[in-house]
């Protein structure tokens, strides 16, 4: 059995360079129009009269990534240009139809866009990738371009995480020392240490949601899955009195009527106002007992039993009827 290539359909993702927002997947291009050109880097001589070679060096190469759409009716051109500009610097990863062969990981690209028409074919549109240097790595003469990717070979031991929707960090050991770790969500972030990808899922305040971190060690590559479980509102938490109001004839209860409260936490103020004298107020967790004096009068008096709990407040009504004549 052959080797596994690369030919076949591959998958195009992109986004814009330096950010840690989604990677966007691009359309599927016109066929046999991806395509990367290696221009070979210029040719140096230090030559000895005979025409011997004292020495020879040669500049660094420099990469083209070509791909053309079809400009079909409602295309929207996944990448804004203007006259051929793009005005952004753009991330590619090109993924092999064959995840066990080579693909490409472009961390920087100059874009350009050239539209074009024919009677036979149509519309398309044709982006040219120029990759560039990192510049925050343009002094290490041992950092890549362009970085070649085997999607098979490295491990990562869970490959798949599911996290709760409060913020979450996880633990995620690679096969090999890691290069790179590139999110594919703003929410989710990455470290790395050594072999240990350390992975920080933000608090989730919506639906369920995935995304996928890629991992590059050397010329091997391996996704990262992560799920994250949707939001979920915490159950109201009521503060109830039971019974909702107390009802006391017009003689004096000495023992009193009971009032339960539920309640996350026991109450923190349970009492009437205070120039009422008639009703006393006593609390034992979460059991308050009012009790009252005698009525004298004939009429009707009233008061209200005040109580606060987990920053809640509830108001129990407070009757006592007159003496009868």
């Amino acid at each position: 059995m052959g080797k596994s290539l690369s030919w076949g359909k591959p998958q195009i993702k992109y986004r814009v360079a330096g950010t840690t927002g989604a990677w966007i997947t691009m359309p599927t291009p016109v066929e046999n129009t991806t395509k990367l050109t290696t221009s070979k880097g210029s040719k140096l001589e230090a030559k000895l009269e005979g025409g011997d070679y004292q020495d020879v060096k040669y500049q660094r190469n420099t990469y083209a990534l070509d791909f053309e759409l079809y400009m079909h009716e409602g295309f929207e051109k996944p990448i804004s240009e203007c006259d051929g500009i793009v005005a952004d610097n753009y991330e590619f990863l090109v993924i092999p139809e064959n995840r066990k062969s080579i693909g490409i990981y472009i961390k920087k690209g100059a874009v350009s866009a050239e539209p074009s028409f024919d009677t036979q074919i149509g519309a398309k549109m044709k982006y040219t990738v120029d990759v560039l240097r990192p510049d925050t790595e343009y002094d290490d003469e041992n950092v890549e371009s362009l970085i070649l990717v085997s999607f098979s070979g490295l491990t990562a031991n869970p490959a798949t995480l599911s996290v709760a929707a409060t913020q979450n960090v996880s633990s995620v050991t690679i096969g090999d020392d890691v290069d790179d770790v590139i999110s594919g969500a703003s929410w989710l972030t990455a470290t790395k240490a050594g072999t240990v990808v350390t992975i920080s899922a933000a608090a989730n305040s919506g639906a369920a949601r995935s995304a996928k971190l890629l991992v590059i060690s050397g010329h091997s590559a391996v996704y990262v899955s992560v799920s994250q479980a949707a939001y979920v509102a915490p159950a109201p938490n009521p503060l109830v009195a039971t019974p909702a109001s107390l009802s006391f004839t017009a003689d004096a209860d000495a023992v009193g009527k009971a009032v339960e409260i539920t309640s996350e936490a026991n109450p923190t103020y349970s009492r009437v106002p205070s120039d009422v004298e008639w009703c006393t107020v006593t609390r034992s967790a979460k059991t308050i007992t009012v009790k009252v004096s005698a009525n004298p009068n004939s009429d009707e008096r009233s008061t209200s039993l005040t109580v606060r709990a987990d920053g809640k407040e509830v108001v129990v009504p407070i009757t006592q009827a007159g003496v009868s004549e």
